[in-house]
């Protein structure tokens, strides 16, 4: 039960087979047929299993990083279960305790994003790293519509609110790129905290979208990699009316909620290659059922730990005064030790290997700039741990290079699955990620004819999308044998583009 609540197919149905195989009472019939009577929702999870197994005495092993990635592939299921990425180090384990706690419907993971851009933005120009990486931020929260999204902006606001830095606090929207400047001009750490961020990415790529429209992702983009430089932004004829101001290590983090037919339908293959994609960090949820609601009174005071480490992260600065938090300051370098330099030069090491792997297909753009994210994590993870004297531990690094590798990861899956640069290839795949969800149960005519995405296309337009993906190997229509008495079922299952089927049918 606990596998099938990760909605993860034929995949979780696939390892529950091969488990079950070593008992003598193993029968393949039984098997698929008690399958498909549990229920995803039924109340054992993941964390249920988890959390028996801790009670009976299992520790979770520690992983070392370069094992972690090197020796295995992270797959959608792996990127279900790590449940060490819930359980952040320091004040970003007491910010996402804090926002699970105040949920009526909690997601754990949506809540570490929203710590980790709160604690990057109150970090800001403060803390860099001893390789002159700086804590900012842009994560985006992927999941379907009524999923929990939402509740951690609010929280992150009010904690804000309750240290008195409303002034980090930027808009809930960007109306233009020089809309964006102005507002990091007058407040260089700023968090930008963006609901339906699909929509709006939508918005700016439209054709007939306003220059001022466009200048936005080529803005966002420009200050992810200034934030230790100074910006001078867009010169213009007119320099008594719109002089140039320069901003000085401007750091900016956004913390982006959409759902994922707005997110994935709004980019294209130039969105990826030409590093827009690659400086956010998407954590997609989308395949997770939707939380139960749980009954939930008043929002309870900020704990008092959260906000004095916000004051103490304040107060670390070498100037003095009354605007001291407005000024610029000085920033602490923090070092590494050496196993958490170690690691984190391991992993540079392999997001390497896999840029070079995937070379010119845009996933090797992803994996381009994945070390950096690690380093500004375990930077932020640093801080949140000791904000004193803070130090990059291995720890630190670890719990950096699992978040990122393996979000990185399943946002390559992503890409290559769902980023198309036209209509007919978007639709294509909406085809086939339908047919994969279906396993090896496959899709049948009748089936298309009543269910989403199928129905929505016009018979002629839909018989275009299935022949393409059957002459090209993606799909292919196979008897499938009933279980018992039942008759055959002819349906569509997902192929193997890589072996030449022409259409033909096969037995399962």
């Amino acid at each position: 039960m606990a596998l099938k609540s990760t909605r993860a197919g034929q995949q979780a149905y696939g390892i529950w087979t091969e488990w079950s195989q070593q008992s003598e009472k193993y029968n393949p019939r039984d098997q698929q047929r008690t399958w498909q009577t549990l229920n995803p929702t039924g109340g054992v999870s993941l964390s249920t299993v988890f959390w028996m197994a801790k009670q009976n005495g299992w520790v979770e092993p520690l992983q070392s990083p370069s094992v972690g990635f090197a020796a295995q592939t992270i797959d959608e299921l792996r990127y279900v279960v790590d449940e060490s990425l819930i359980h952040p180090p320091g004040v970003l384990g007491e910010i996402t305790d804090y926002i699970v706690s105040t949920s009526r419907r909690p997601q754990p993971e949506f809540a570490v994003n929203a710590a980790l851009a709160l604690a990057g933005t109150v970090l800001g120009q403060r803390f860099i790293s001893d390789k002159e990486i700086r804590p900012n931020l842009y994560l985006i929260s992927v999941g379907i519509t009524a999923s929990g999204k939402d509740h951690p902006r609010k929280m992150v606001k009010k904690i804000l609110n309750d240290a008195e830095l409303n002034d980090m606090i930027g808009g809930e929207n960007l109306a233009s790129g020089q809309g964006l400047l102005a507002r990091v001009r007058r407040t260089p750490v700023v968090l930008f905290q963006l609901d339906e961020f699909g929509m709006m990415l939508q918005a700016m790529q439209q054709k007939n979208s306003a220059s001022y429209s466009r200048e936005i992702p080529r803005n966002i983009i420009r200050l992810f990699s200034s934030s230790d430089t100074i910006f001078g932004g867009t010169e213009y004829a007119d320099q008594f009316e719109k002089p140039t101001t320069p901003i000085a290590n401007p750091c900016v983090c956004i913390h982006g909620t959409t759902i994922p037919d707005n997110f994935y339908s709004a980019l294209d293959s130039k969105d990826v290659i030409n590093g827009f994609l690659n400086r956010f960090l998407v954590v997609d949820m989308s395949h997770k059922p939707i939380p139960p609601i749980e009954k939930r009174g008043l929002y309870p005071d900020v704990p008092k730990a959260i906000l004095k480490w916000i004051e103490r992260v304040i107060k670390v600065t070498t100037k003095s005064g009354n605007l001291a938090r407005f000024d610029t300051p000085r920033p602490i370098i923090v070092p590494s030790s050496p196993e958490a330099a170690k690691a984190l030069t391991e992993f540079t090491q392999f997001a390497d290997q896999q840029t070079t792997a995937f070379s010119k297909t845009g996933v090797d753009a992803l994996w381009g700039r994945a070390a950096e994210h690690a380093h500004k994590i375990a930077l932020v993870c640093a801080c949140a741990e000791k904000v004193d004297h803070p130090k990059i531990e291995l720890s630190h690094a670890q719990w950096a290079i699992r978040f990122v590798g393996i979000h990185t990861e399943h946002l390559s899956k992503q890409v290559k699955d769902r980023i198309s640069d036209s209509d007919f290839e978007r639709h294509a795949n909406e085809f086939c990620l339908a047919i994969a969800a279906a396993g090896s149960r496959g899709v049948t005519e009748r089936e298309m004819n009543r269910n989403r995405p199928f129905c929505t296309h016009p018979p002629k337009d839909r018989r275009q999308i299935m022949e393409t993906l059957v002459n090209g190997g993606w799909i292919v229509m196979t008897v499938i044998k009933a279980s018992g008495a039942g008759r055959p079922r002819m349906a569509y299952v997902l192929g193997n583009p890589e072996e030449d089927h022409l259409g033909e049918g096969s037995e399962l």
